[in-house]
């Protein structure tokens, strides 16, 4: 009878296991590639040491995957596959406690929205999945006696996750308090000092590549991006409902309703790492928010880690019943998407943003629009990155960024040198028909518009003849360095990567 409990357990967590894997499968296949995602295939068909929005470990490790195809399901395998790693690594992780309770939490996590829903390619994948083995060794180190290469691995993982995302830096504080406070470990500053050195290098190539390209990953994260922040209430609000969207409303209020016992667990062994690293980045990017807009990405690094928590604040006839809630929560949300990616593209037509709804299914449809332009060897744009990028990824062809553009996505900056545009015939996809006679007339010796149509959909087409690179240099180009490549003072320059480019 004793055993019975542990198959049943073992039994619903294989069960979930293939089934959640065949619907992200499913899922992935379903949806279409988005812009963000074809930005990051295009950097991992041209490897770098880094690009301007984030360092570049989302490149690297999709790489391999892209090698095979770059059918959806091929560049979204890690994706597809990380969260049910980590679930088996948390099994393996409690299973010496109590097996079926170590069963019934790594269902639990599997399970959750963001395990269950998240299939398409974000720099959180390598974010999340290296936080997750940096803390995991720590939570091993706790049970094996202290071992030196325990940390020497946590250091590895640890490096591997700031080279992912700089929305590490709350999980890396969880680190530092956790040496401090953690008083019975032998040695604790040196086993510390071992996990820094060990994230060293990686942190080192980040500095290298920042000090030759004009510092773009800190001069966007840490202040471009931030420009509008200011004080309001509002975005806490809006970071609390996040997080009872993706862990569950009865996760978070059973969390609040132990915060005492969360509290001892910060402090006493086995639980320390894993305690620490589920509530700190939590409370940080709370108090963050009070002046600062949160995604609902930005919690990811720290995702499993309050899952992993409850098995140390709930007994396991609990986290059975949280589990099955948790399916009723989650099959709710699955009837809703699937039945929202099955409805007829008609549903959408009435609404104010069924432009974007229809260029994200159907932006196919255009490149055989621009196929005889491309065989005359026009040079292709659009005012939108997600626009280039998409088409980038579906024509094997580059498209590049007409205008001076937005903060997000200039990894074009870098990519695409107008210098060897001049002169040269282009193609301008206008989607938005936001493009103004005095952004285009001044920069072509004549230029002429097409009016197209996708799904009931107008859109232009710009035709120019004779791009002007010296007039464009002096106007859009030169904006764009004196926006978005002005790095502190304080700061030393290595190479002045786009003034040198455009000889500024």
């Amino acid at each position: 009878m004793k055993n019975r409990p542990v198959f049943s357990a073992s039994l619903w967590f294989w069960f979930a296991f293939f089934a959640s894997l065949l619907l992200k499968v499913y899922l992935a296949h379903l949806v279409p590639i988005t812009g963000d995602e074809a930005e990051y295939i295009g950097w991992a068909q041209h490897l770098q040491s880094g690009y301007y929005d984030h360092p570049p470990m989302i490149a690297w490790i999709l790489h391999p995957f892209i090698l095979f195809s770059t059918s959806n399901i091929c560049v979204r395998f890690l994706q597809i596959i990380t969260a049910h790693f980590i679930a088996i690594l948390i099994y393996f992780g409690f299973r010496s406690f109590d097996r079926e309770k170590a069963y019934w939490i790594a269902l639990l996590f599997l399970i959750s929205p963001i395990s269950l829903f998240n299939i398409t390619i974000l720099t959180d994948t390598p974010l999340v999945l290296f936080s997750f083995l940096g803390i995991y060794w720590l939570f091993l180190a706790e049970k094996n006696d202290f071992q030196f290469h325990y940390y020497i691995l946590s250091g590895l993982f640890l490096g591997c996750a700031y080279l992912s995302k700089y929305l590490m830096f709350p999980i890396a504080l969880s680190v530092m308090i956790y040496f401090f406070i953690a008083t019975y470990i032998p040695r604790r500053f040196t086993k510390g000092l071992l996990v820094i050195l060990f994230a060293l290098p990686f942190f080192i190539q980040n500095i290298a590549w920042n000090y030759t390209h004009d510092w773009v990953n800190f001069l966007f994260n840490l202040e471009l991006r931030n420009k509008n922040s200011h004080f309001t209430f509002l975005h806490l609000f809006i970071y609390i409902g996040f997080l009872l969207y993706i862990y569950s409303p009865f996760v978070i209020i059973t969390v609040i309703k132990h915060y005492r016992i969360s509290v001892t667990l910060m402090r006493g062994k086995i639980y320390a790492p894993i305690a620490l690293a589920a509530i700190l980045p939590m409370v940080f990017y709370a108090l963050l928010s009070l002046v600062k807009k949160i995604g609902l990405h930005w919690i990811f690094c720290a995702y499993p880690f309050l899952f992993m928590l409850l098995f140390g604040l709930l007994q396991t006839s609990a986290i059975r019943q949280y589990t099955r809630w948790m399916a009723y929560y989650i099959a709710l949300q699955l009837i809703i998407a699937i039945t929202a990616f099955h409805l007829p593209l008609s549903v959408w037509q009435t609404k104010s943003y069924f432009s974007k709804i229809n260029w994200f299914l159907n932006y196919e449809q255009i490149v055989p629009v621009l196929q005889p332009y491309l065989d005359q060897q026009f040079i292709l744009l659009t005012p939108s990155y997600a626009q280039s990028y998409l088409l980038t990824y579906k024509q094997n062809k580059t498209a590049a960024v007409w205008g001076i553009g937005t903060v997000h996505g200039r990894q074009d900056d870098l990519s695409n040198d107008f210098k060897q545009f001049d002169q040269k015939n282009m193609v301008i996809l206008d989607l938005d028909q936001k493009l103004s006679r005095l952004s285009i007339a001044p920069y072509f010796i004549r230029y002429t518009i097409e009016q197209k149509e996708l799904n009931g959909m107008p859109y232009r087409l710009i035709i120019g003849y004779g791009f002007n690179y010296a007039r464009y240099r002096a106007t859009v180009l030169k904006a764009i360095y004196l926006t978005y490549y002005q790095a502190p003072a304080f700061l030393p320059r290595g190479e002045l990567y786009y003034k040198n480019k455009y000889q500024f």
